[in-house]
């Protein structure tokens, strides 16, 4: 009687211990389930800050700042062509940050990957609002351009930068500012099959500015100058304003590798009047090293063309290539430092194409500023 007693007591205990078990078991699962989402939140908290490329360098919180003003401060290891601290958030568009007019703008350095900032509102036109845009090149437009979810190799792709500030002689706040996308209507020019503008700007005060970055997909590329056409309603509590977006030829061209040797004989088989034109200018020619300098300058900010040579004998060479047809386009500039006189070389196989740009690089490339 008492083995039998010790046997059932062992066997209570043993069945004991197993709905322990399967108690502790079932409470740890429920607990686990009930924790999930907050785990999921805290990783998507601590995108940008806690990511161990970011960390290691000090700066998750820029990098997290450069997300949310699309002005594209992150400059980390990629992943499959993503910046790893934005990995999976590719198509993912938020509001602009607001910032002092004097403030360290994130992602500064795309100054030297963009083109000019040229008015496309002015203040005294839109109760105050002054509207300025610039668009993206290189390594900035294919990381901004893989961020909003398009394809950096497409050349019918165009990346924008906004810069929206309150200049209100009353010195009141501008608010609710924000893109309003329009219809393209006018025969002979290419509309856009994908926008990605970004989200509202509560309000912008008297000291402050925002930026904002602009995704346009067009239905194709095109080698005819502006041809290309976006149109948008710029609104805010102080109105609309229609603006519209034409980026010239000399921006959308495609830059490419080139050799000296390569572009010498390319060349040199261009001599066709429909191949090759030419004209001159005048610099001042006060300083030979700023004459060179602001040429060069002049060049990269005006259009997207590739530097192949930087001043060899009085010359230096640009290579790049036509978005659509993909024929090569070659600049070359000679310029006398002493007389301040050059002279503006482009060949070409497109006779439309070589006027065009010809004019545009003398308008806009080698005038004085």
């Amino acid at each position: 009687i008492d083995a039998t007693s010790s046997d059932e007591s062992g066997d209570s205990s043993d069945d004991e211990a197993s709905s322990g078990d399967s108690s502790s078991s079932s409470d740890e699962s429920l607990h686990d389930r009930m924790q999930a989402p907050r785990r999921t939140a805290d990783r998507l908290i601590d995108v940008g800050y806690t990511n161990q490329s970011s960390t290691a360098n000090g700066n998750g919180s820029g990098a997290m700042l450069g997300i949310m003003s699309g002005s594209g401060a992150v400059k980390k290891t990629d992943i499959g062509g993503v910046p790893a601290v934005t990995q999976g958030l590719e198509g993912l568009v938020m509001a602009p940050l607001v910032v002092d007019k004097d403030s360290d703008v994130p992602g500064d350095y795309i100054e030297d990957e963009s083109s000019n900032w040229t008015v496309l509102v002015r203040p005294d036109l839109a109760g105050g609002l002054s509207v300025q845009i610039r668009f993206l090149r290189e390594e900035s437009r294919n990381r901004e351009t893989k961020l909003m979810g398009f394809d950096p190799k497409n050349a019918a792709v165009v990346c924008a930068q906004f810069k929206f500030e309150n200049k209100r002689s009353d010195g009141r706040t501008i608010r609710r500012i924000h893109l309003m996308q329009r219809k393209v209507t006018n025969s002979g020019t290419v509309p856009t099959t994908r926008v990605r503008i970004p989200q509202e700007i509560a309000s912008i005060d008297i000291s402050k500015m925002s930026f904002a970055t602009v995704g346009l997909e067009f239905a194709q590329a095109s080698d005819t100058d502006g041809s290309i056409l976006a149109k948008f309603d710029i609104k805010c509590d102080r109105g609309t304003t229609p603006i519209e977006i034409r980026p010239a030829l000399a921006e959308t061209i495609q830059p490419i590798d080139m050799t000296k040797a390569e572009f010498v004989s390319l060349s040199g088989k261009m001599h066709g009047i429909h191949q090759r034109s030419e004209a001159s200018f005048s610099l001042p020619s006060d300083d030979k090293n700023k004459v060179y300098k602001q040429v060069l300058r002049n060049i990269l900010k005006a259009s997207n063309i590739s530097l192949i040579e930087k001043w060899c004998e009085d010359r230096c060479k640009f290579a790049g290539c036509l978005p659509a047809s993909k024929l090569k386009v070659l600049l070359e500039i000679h310029c006398d430092p002493n007389t301040g006189s050059g002279k503006i070389i482009i060949c070409c196989d497109s006779a439309m194409a070589l006027n065009t740009l010809l004019l545009f690089f003398v308008k806009h490339a080698v005038a004085e500023e």
